[in-house]
């Protein structure tokens, strides 16, 4: 399946949001505060692909499962997303607030698939609504 990239530019919008976190001085050896999270999470990195027909994504997930998104569809900026994700033995999940730019509002969504460290993501919502990324 071949993705369409978007611009950097979007990759530099979604880097400066989260470039105001504060760390905390961690070494980024320890377990982060989540159970079985451990620092290095095994879908880290910028992911690019599809949520559902005509909408883009590009995704950031960071080291400790901090995930940040936009997605667009082939004019505007229709939407984003903020939450947590895991991967583990080929397990993807993610607990997300999906923003509407479009109807101004926002949810909780849950999605659950598979995850092919630094190759695929394949998700899906209890609604039915796919996230299908490559890295």
């Amino acid at each position: 399946m071949q993705f369409r990239r978007r611009p950097i530019f979007w990759s530099i919008v979604i880097a400066a949001g989260v470039s105001g976190c504060g760390g905390g001085g961690s070494s980024g050896d320890e377990a982060v505060g989540l159970g079985a999270i451990t620092a290095r999470s095994a879908a880290e990195g910028f992911w690019s692909g599809t949520r559902g027909p005509q909408t883009w994504a590009d995704v950031i997930v960071l080291e400790d499962g901090s995930t940040w998104g936009v997605y667009t569809d082939d004019v505007r900026i229709t939407g984003g997303t903020q939450g947590s994700s895991t991967a583990d033995q080929g397990r993807f999940a993610a607990n997300l607030t999906e923003y509407d730019v479009l109807r101004g509002g926002a949810g909780a969504v849950n999605y659950a698939g598979t995850v092919t460290p630094r190759s695929r993501i394949a998700a899906t919502a209890a609604s039915g609504r796919e996230l299908l990324l490559e890295y």
